[in-house]
């Protein structure tokens, strides 16, 4: 059993951070990783956009890692 551990992503609806995040979730995927710790500032203030950005983000890992 592999998992990932990411932290701070800090989302704030630039594709800097959505370009970011992807590339360590396919690195963690390369390395095998089948789950998915991720802990800190998930968004950069809180608001609604910046969830649904990650929401948008880590559903690219759910339906590749399914």
């Amino acid at each position: 059993m592999r998992f990932a551990h990411l932290t701070d992503p800090h989302m704030n609806g630039t594709a800097e951070r959505r370009h970011r995040l992807g590339r360590a979730l396919d690195e963690a995927m390369a390395r095998g990783a089948k789950h998915l710790l991720l802990t800190g500032d998930l968004t950069d203030s809180g608001r609604p956009d910046q969830f649904q950005e990650l929401s948008w983000v880590l559903g690219r890992w759910y339906r590749t890692a399914t």
